[in-house]
C-alpha cells in the first residue's frame, strides 16, 4: 500500500517541475495523465524531454495527453519536437511530426520533408499533414512524390496537403499524373480537380494522354466540373478504345448532369458505337424528360448497342411517350434479342411505377425470352455492377 501520492494540484501550485516530471512514471493513470496536462500548463523546458517519451507510452489516454501538453507549450517546444522525429520510438516519431504542424513551426519544415520517406507510414502521414498545414513552397515536390505511396492513406493525405498550394503545385501534380504509380493516379487527378480553372485544364488535356490510367483517372477527376470545356472533353472520351475509360466518363457526365445534356444529346449521334451507346445510357441515369424524342429515334434507328442502352434508358426516364416504341422493339421478332431484352427490360420501369397493363403484355409466353433476358441483365448487374 501507497503511504503518499503526488498531490498533482498541490505540485503545479508550486510549479514543482522535477517531482511533476517523477509523476508521469506514477503507477496510477490518472495521476500520470494529471502530471502530464499540469507540465503542459507550466510549459517549463525540463519537462520537454520527460513529455516526449510520455508520447511513447502504450496508454493511449498518456500519450495523447502528452501530446496536448506539448501542443500547450506550443514554439517553445519545438526544438525537442524536431528532435523527436529521429526517436527509435516510431509512435514518438509520428506524434511529433503532427504537433510540429499544429504548433506552425516553419524551421520544422527541412526534417518533416526528411520524415516522408519514414518507414512507417503513419509517420510519413503526419509529416505530410503538417507539411500541409505549413503551407511551404519547399515540401510541393517531396509531397507530389509522396502521391505515389504504396499506403492508399498516406496518398490521400499527400493529395489533401498538395490541394492547399493550389496552382503552385498543378505543374508537378500533372508531371506525377503522367509519370507517377498507377495506384495514385486518381488520388492525384482528385487534387487536379480541387485547384480551380488550372487544375481542370490539365486534368482536360491529360484527357488525350497515351496512357489509358491517366485518361481513366482523368475523366473520374473532372466528375467536379461543370465547364463546357470539361463537359466536351468527357464526351470525347466516351468512345475511348478501352472501356473503362468510357466508363469512368459516363460517371462523371452522371455526376455533372443537366448542364452537360445538350452534348450528350449531341453524342447520340455519334458514328463510334461506343461512344453513342454511352451517351444514351447516361441519359437513362440523368433521367431528364427533354431526352425522351432524342432516346426514342436513337432506339429505332441507332446500332445494336445504341438500341439497347435507349431502350433500356427511356424505361428510366418513364416518359408514356415511349411506351409504343419500348413495345414495338420488344414484339420485333426481327430484332436482335438483346435489344428485345433490353426493351423488356426498359417496360419493367413502368411495371415498378404500377402499370398492370405492361405487367400483363410482359407475362405471355411469346415474350417469355426477352423477359428472361431482362432478368439476366438484372441479376448479373446487381452482381457485378454496371
Amino acid at each position: 500500500m501507497r503511504l503518499f501520492k503526488p498531490n498533482v494540484k498541490k505540485l503545479e501550485r508550486k510549479r514543482d517541475v522535477r517531482r511533476l516530471v517523477k509523476a508521469l512514471n506514477d503507477p496510477e493513470r490518472g495521476t500520470r495523465i494529471q502530471a502530464a496536462a499540469a507540465l503542459g500548463r507550466i510549459g517549463d523546458p525540463l519537462a520537454f524531454g520527460p513529455l516526449i517519451a510520455a508520447m511513447g507510452d502504450p496508454d493511449k489516454g498518456i500519450h495523447l495527453q502528452a501530446g496536448l501538453a506539448l501542443g500547450d507549450i506550443g514554439k517553445p517546444a519545438a526544438d525537442s519536437l524536431i528532435a523527436a522525429l529521429g526517436d527509435k520510438t516510431p509512435q514518438i516519431r509520428w506524434s511529433a511530426a503532427g504537433l510540429l504542424g499544429e504548433i506552425g513551426e516553419v524551421r520544422a519544415v527541412e526534417p518533416l520533408i526528411s520524415s516522408l520517406t519514414d518507414q512507417v507510414p503513419e509517420v510519413r502521414a503526419c509529416a505530410a499533414r503538417s507539411l500541409g498545414n505549413l503551407g511551404d513552397s519547399r515540401a510541393i515536390a517531396p509531397l507530389a512524390a509522396l502521391a505515389s505511396d504504396p499506403r492508399p492513406d498516406v496518398r490521400r493525405i499527400a493529395v489533401e496537403a498538395l490541394t492547399g498550394f493550389g496552382a503552385q503545385a498543378v505543374p508537378l501534380l500533372d508531371q506525377s499524373l503522367s509519370s507517377g504509380e498507377e495506384h495514385a493516379k486518381e488520388g492525384v487527378a482528385e487534387a487536379l480537380s480541387q485547384m480551380g480553372e488550372v487544375g481542370i485544364a490539365a486534368l482536360i488535356a491529360a484527357l488525350k494522354h497515351k496512357d489509358m490510367a491517366v485518361r481513366r483517372a482523368a475523366a473520374k477527376g473532372l466528375a467536379v466540373s461543370r465547364s463546357p470545356d470539361a463537359v466536351t472533353g468527357l464526351v470525347f472520351v466516351l468512345g475511348d478504345e478501352h472501356a473503362e475509360v468510357g466508363k469512368a466518363a459516363v460517371a462523371s457526365l452522371v455526376q455533372i448532369g443537366a448542364p452537360g445534356l445538350p452534348a450528350i444529346l449531341r453524342a447520340l449521334t455519334n458514328d463510334n458505337e461506343r461512344a453513342a451507346a454511352n451517351a444514351a445510357a447516361i441519359l437513362g441515369q440523368i433521367a431528364d424528360i427533354r431526352a425522351t424524342e432524342a432516346l426514342i429515334t436513337a432506339a429505332r434507328t441507332g446500332k445494336k448497342l445504341v438500341r439497347q442502352a435507349a431502350a433500356r434508358s427511356l424505361g428510366q426516364i418513364r416518359s408514356e411517350s415511349a411506351i409504343p416504341v419500348l413495345i414495338e422493339k420488344l414484339q420485333d421478332g426481327d430484332e436482335d434479342m438483346d435489344v428485345r431484352s433490353h426493351a423488356a427490360l426498359g417496360l419493367l420501369y413502368f411495371v415498378k411505377a404500377g402499370n398492370r397493363e405492361i405487367e400483363a403484355l410482359l407475362g405471355r409466353d411469346e415474350y417469355r425470352e426477352p423477359v428472361i433476358g431482362a432478368a439476366a441483365i438484372h441479376i448479373v448487374e446487381q452482381t457485378f455492377g454496371n
